[in-house]
């Protein structure tokens, strides 16, 4: 038994002894009320007014933002335009280099007339939010500027400039009341420029330079210089101990193996030396999401402001908690945002909102931008209020954060929407982008579970349709009953194809709010037009393909079978009636098909053999779909124009196709995002007041915002409309000399004709994709026995039918 699947089996025998000590005994959870005394933040939204200067007679093509920092008495904000470049100078600019008539003075002259299309600076603010100054900063010879803060907590910029066409000058600036740079100080570095400074006690300055940390004196003097074992992208300060954070990628990683490895060296911040041996701190929390204010390390992310310690020192201690104020903007500034501190009582914090408008990029606008203030009141005014417990594990969109503050404000509604990320109560490393692995997904889910039959768990489920060991009646609420009951939802208005999509056993437990579609894409010269196929029909088609065309892909086993698994679980798991099904002839059937078509190589492997290819005979899978020799590809599409994408691929012989299945009919509903009623819950019929509204239209076109389909008929329609619309001004916008995007690279025209399409292909949606990760983990252990010849399919069936059903008599 792996140590991944001990660490489950832990779990999962928590909840047998839980089961057996008397946890039927309880009827409901008990119901919470907001009291007086519990902390509150009221927050202020102060508007950053940005002048950004004219550009006289130049067409914007977009805008967006880098780092910011908090003072006592400033904000400063860097920013960035680019602007429509007119076809004839992109062309000269393009040829400059092959016109051998154009003169090295004329050369310089044209680069200088491209690069004013470009425009960047540092946005001076007051505390009130009125812009004093726009400091120029060259976009195109230089770096982004470098906020720090001296032993005062006066603002300090660090700005490094290209000089001789290769080497970087760093000067470091203090700022004036009036908002300019003034007192540079030229720093004794080259080469790289300078990304961080931590002003010492004493003035001096810990920066870094690719692997090299150096102590520089208050003049600029080099007087350590200290090379690490890789390059650093972060200094950490916790107390008086110092750090350098650095990460490196493991872009062949196989499967099992970290995709990144996060290392620290402590130093001495007397002398810059190393202090100690390396820390392998993988585990711990990623430097790029963590802020530094002071002598202290905070991570605004996840369920609030937390402050962070060193790695194995204590725990996460939570300074805010969302849910202890109302503010509909902390979701867009989770990450680097900077903080400020004024006081116990007083937290500052940056704010963005992302704003798109039809046919152009989505930006990060900077002229919607907000400092937050946050002032702890002495009384709660949401006293008296029953408490509903959401439950998450993943970032909140900015409309449904909106939702629930716009719920929480409501005088007229009697319970408080509180929010509970999970993610931080179990041991999960959040430190890859890439989200929890399966491991960290079972940890999760089963202690949700857990709580839930305990009685001590959340009132809502949000996100959790992936997790299939939910759907069961000793968990969840039947939502059917709801939606036809006493406050019922007209079922006419929905997909309604989509909500029975997401039934188990008749029942609805996890309600889909906006989906996206998965399946296969096909050529139809080799598979024919059809609307589905069968695993035989599958494998029929392969063997009658030319000696130099594949039936799919390079896609490792391991992803092909949790691809397979995550469209069939259901099929296999009856968590009701605690049965299990892997003795069906459908999962010898996926089996079979993974050993055939998946490849025993990891996709480090694969990459690696792609990358080491120098006569460019290795094409990738995309190419060779395109190209005709490759039948099927994995494709999912959760947006009008993806699915049109589809007529530009195969040269023009690609079509969607569900998966193979038994039946013939593999098309699902994917990567919804869908909410719950727990069974435990006391407030059963406020949950539902609070679910009802985010099918209402308006909602659902926010959702929409977010690029998934809404289940909402009208809400789907106007998005299609808003699609074509924005698809339209798109090529407007390129033929411009603007954007170049899929679009116009596939020369596909969004049309009314594709909405049609895509809706049919709705239509024909009748299951959707979850899966059980401690299920999966036992299915991804035992089935490359079968996969290497080293055992029967009837073994390795029958020893994954033995262990998965004694998870799902343990959980009870």
């Amino acid at each position: 038994m792996s140590k991944k699947t001990k660490k489950v089996c832990a779990i999962i025998l928590g909840l047998s002894i839980i089961l057996s000590t008397g946890c039927k005994k309880k009827k409901g959870s008990k119901v919470r009320v907001v009291s007086e005394t519990d902390p509150y933040y009221s927050c202020e939204e102060i508007q950053l007014n940005l002048q950004f200067p004219e550009a006289e007679g130049k067409k914007l093509q977009s805008s967006g933002s880098g780092n910011a920092m908090i003072y006592s008495d400033c904000v400063l904000w860097y920013v960035s335009r680019r602007y429509i470049v007119p076809p004839e100078l992109q062309k000269r600019m393009d040829e400059r280099y092959t016109d051998l008539s154009m003169t090295d003075e004329e050369r310089e002259k044209l680069e200088k007339e491209y690069f004013s299309y470009r425009k960047s600076g540092i946005a001076v603010f007051d505390m009130d939010g009125n812009m004093k100054n726009f400091i120029d900063v060259d976009p195109v010879y230089s770096d982004f500027p470098a906020f720090s803060e001296d032993e005062q907590g006066n603002p300090k910029i660090a700005i490094s400039t290209y000089s001789n066409g290769y080497y970087k000058t760093t000067v470091v600036y203090d700022l004036s009341p009036e908002g300019e740079l003034v007192n540079g100080v030229t720093l004794e570095c080259e080469s790289y420029g300078i990304a961080e400074i931590l002003f010492l006690d004493n003035g001096n300055m810990l920066c870094y330079n690719l692997n090299h940390v150096l102590l520089m004196s208050p003049q600029g003097k080099i007087l350590n210089d200290e090379m690490i074992p890789f390059y650093a992208d972060r200094l950490l300060r916790f107390g008086d101990r110092f750090f350098a954070h650095m990460t490196v990628d493991n872009y062949y990683a196989s499967d099992d193996e970290k995709v990144e490895t996060q290392y620290m060296q402590e130093l001495d911040p007397a002398t810059g030396k190393k202090v100690g041996e390396i820390l392998d701190v993988s585990d711990w929390i990623s430097g790029d999401r963590l802020v530094q204010f002071k002598d202290s390390v905070y991570m605004p992310m996840g369920s609030g402001i937390q402050k962070i310690d060193v790695p194995e020192g204590q725990e996460p201690q939570m300074v805010l908690s969302w849910s202890e104020t109302d503010c509909d903007h902390f979701e867009d500034s989770v990450g680097a945002a900077p903080l400020y501190f004024a006081s116990e009582n007083d937290i500052y914090m940056t704010g963005r909102s992302v704003e798109t408008i039809p046919g152009e990029p989505a930006t990060d606008d900077p002229s919607h931008k907000t400092l937050l203030h946050f002032h702890r009141e002495e009384k709660n005014p949401h006293a008296g209020k029953k408490i509903l417990r959401l439950a998450y594990t993943e970032q909140l969109s900015y409309a449904f954060l909106r939702y629930v503050n716009a719920y929480n404000l409501d005088p007229d509604r009697n319970a408080r929407i509180v929010l509970e990320d999970y993610s931080g109560k179990v041991s999960f490393s959040k430190n890859s982008g890439l989200g929890p692995d399966v491991d960290d997904q079972a940890k999760i889910a089963d202690q949700i579970y857990l709580d839930i039959l305990a009685g001590d768990g959340p009132d809502i489920l949000f996100n959790f349709g992936s997790y299939s060991q939910f759907d069961t009646e000793r968990a969840l609420v039947d939502l059917n009953t709801l939606i036809d009951g006493e406050s019922p939802l007209d079922r006419n208005l929905y997909y309604d194809n989509i909500f029975r999509a997401y039934e188990k056993n008749g029942k609805l437990y996890q309600m889909p709010i906006v989906f996206g579609v998965s399946g296969l894409i096909a050529n139809k010269d080799y598979a024919g037009e059809r609307t589905g196929w069968t695993y035989e029909e599958f494998r029929q088609i392969s063997e009658s393909l030319p000696p130099n065309v594949l039936m799919y892909g390079n896609v490792p086993q391991k992803d092909l079978l949790k691809l397979l698994m995550n469209a069939s679980t259901s099929h296999f798991l009856d968590y009701d009636n605690r049965e299990v099904k892997f003795d069906d002839p459908e999962f010898g059937e996926i089996l079979d098909l993974v050993k055939t078509y998946g490849s025993p190589k990891s996709e480090g492997e694969l990459l690696f053999e792609q990358d080491q290819d120098t006569t460019g005979t290795v094409l990738t899978d995309g190419q060779k779909f395109h190209e005709g020799l490759l039948v099927a590809m994995n494709y999912s599409f959760n947006t009008l124009r993806e699915f049109a994408i589809i007529d530009g691929l195969g040269s023009g012989k690609a079509y969607f196709i569900g998966y193979p299945s038994m039946d013939g009919y593999g098309v699902k509903a994917d990567r919804a995002t869908t909410i719950a009623i727990t069974k435990s819950s006391s407030l059963k019929d406020e949950a539902w007041d609070f679910l009802k509204v985010l099918f209402e239209e308006n909602y659902q076109m926010e959702c929409a915002r977010q690029l998934f389909f809404p289940v909402n008929r009208k809400a789907f329609d106007s998005c299609m409309e808003i699609s074509i619309e924005e698809a339209r001004r798109e090529w407007v916008k390129a033929e411009e000399g603007g954007w170049k995007t899929e679009l116009t690279i596939w020369s596909i025209h969004v049309s009314d004709e594709h909405a049609a399409n895509l809706k049919k292909v709705i239509e024909t949606v009748h299951d959707s994709c979850s899966s059980d990760p401690s299920a999966l983990m036992i299915i991804q252990e035992e089935a490359p026995g079968y996969f290497t010849g080293q055992r029967t399919l009837d073994d390795v069936v029958n020893i994954i039918q033995k262990r998965a059903y004694a998870i799902v008599q343990e959980r009870g």
